[in-house]
């Protein structure tokens, strides 16, 4: 499996292509257009696996703007148990209503990537 910059399409360093690298920080860009750190982009892979483990999700059509209720059919169970292993593996703890507000795919991704 590659990497999480990969399932969502971004192209980090190929030549004669667009590169979503940015030259000032080094980091990869993310859908905000935003630079990211190779912490943050840790993160993001590691919230996007806990979500494929729980999911009927093939990693190549992983989307941020999937909804978690209606596209990848995350009840409440589903999503504590995605929360509890990102907490877990990157010992981090994250409030209810935090979790409660995630709507879409790129919201857990940004959200849990904005925490490292």
């Amino acid at each position: 499996m590659g990497s999480i910059a990969d399932l969502l399409g971004y192209t980090l360093n190929a030549e004669g292509e667009k590169s979503d690298i940015s030259p000032e920080t080094g980091g990869a860009i993310n859908e905000a257009g935003e630079a990211s750190s190779p912490k943050t982009e840790h993160a993001r892979e590691v919230a996007m696996d806990a979500i494929l483990e729980f999911v009927d999700l093939a990693p190549e059509d992983a989307r941020g703007d999937l909804t978690l209720k209606n596209d990848l059919d995350i009840d409440t169970l589903v999503r504590y148990a995605i929360v509890a292993r990102i907490e877990h593996e990157l010992k981090l703890s994250i409030r209810d209503t935090e979790v409660d507000a995630w709507e879409t795919l790129e919201d857990v991704l940004s959200d849990v990537a904005g925490r490292v």
